[in-house]
């Protein structure tokens, strides 16, 4: 047997063995490829089931090609395992879209809440804070309406102290010598009118002239009152002193039985001192013999 004949002899089987191998139908071809592409994507974890029904299409077409290759069934099979095999990879995207869509709505909602809840944390701690710069400012209105009214009170009083003054100033005219002087306003009343020769008791005749000048003094009662007694200059000085202290202490006790508060009211002897007349004559010494009233002004009350 030459080389050729040996080579056919060789090759012979394995050609018998070709031809009798079946041709893929390209459907059934497509129809792997297709499912092999749905199994490696999103549909087996999205789409299991309908991935499910694709298998078993193929292995319908598959087993129709082990039976007939050739046969159109086969085809007609391959053909929809390949179709269902795209639906499941098509379903497995469109669910694995969705999903992500979902966590991404999701996300949102929840980043929306954070910013949410942090935005009504805000709020809240300016609503707080404009209460309290309301509640600051109400109060400080408050406090200065107050201060403003109490001023105007005062503004008031003070009014109505200086009308009164004025009045009792007026009506104290009438009684007695009454003059401005820098230590307030003096009311002089004559000794002799008051008093007896000699005498700290006050005379009948003078406790009506008092209880004028204490009517007019109660006028203008928030204001303190010095009562200065004085005595001529006949007699020794410690008895003069004593007279006119005693004369001072006798005024300022019957104003005060007048309602004159006690605190508000002080006495002092100034005996022979601070003379406004010539001793040397009656008149003079007449006119020395006086008590004065000494109505003292706001300013010096409040220095007090």
């Amino acid at each position: 047997m030459n080389s050729f004949k040996m080579k056919l002899a060789l090759l012979l089987p394995f050609g018998i063995a070709a031809a009798c191998t079946p041709v893929i139908p390209p459907e059934l071809a497509n129809a792997r490829r297709a499912y092999d592409q749905a199994q490696r994507g999103p549909a087996s974890q999205t789409a299991p089931s309908e991935l499910h029904k694709a298998k078993e299409s193929l292995d319908a077409a598959e087993r129709a090609f082990d039976d007939s290759p050739k046969a159109q069934k086969t085809r007609d099979l391959s053909y929809i395992a390949e179709r269902k095999a795209e639906l499941a990879d098509a379903i497995g995207a469109g669910e694995k879209a969705k999903l992500a869509r979902l966590s991404n709505e999701r996300d949102f909602v929840a980043t929306q809440s954070q910013v949410i809840g942090q935005t009504r944390g805000e709020l809240a701690r300016n609503k707080e804070a404009l209460a309290q710069q309301s509640q600051a400012l109400g109060s400080e209105q408050k406090a200065r309406t107050a201060a403003e009214q109490k001023a105007m009170d005062a503004e008031r009083r003070a009014m109505e102290s200086d009308r009164r003054a004025k009045e009792a100033q007026d009506a104290l005219a009438k009684l007695a010598m009454v003059k401005q002087e820098e230590r307030g306003l003096v009311i002089t009343l004559s000794g002799s009118v008051l008093f007896a020769s000699d005498k700290a008791e006050l005379l009948g005749s003078a406790m009506q002239r008092l209880d004028q000048v204490a009517a007019a003094l109660m006028a203008t009662k928030e204001r303190k009152i010095v009562i200065e007694g004085y005595t001529d200059s006949r007699g020794s000085d410690s008895h003069n002193l004593d007279l006119s202290r005693r004369r001072a202490e006798s005024v300022r006790a019957y104003i005060v039985s007048k309602g004159y508060e006690p605190d508000m009211i002080s006495a002092v002897g100034m005996g022979k001192d601070r003379p406004v007349a010539d001793n040397a004559s009656a008149e003079g010494r007449a006119n020395n013999r006086r008590v004065e009233i000494i109505v003292q002004p706001k300013s010096q009350l409040s220095e007090r």
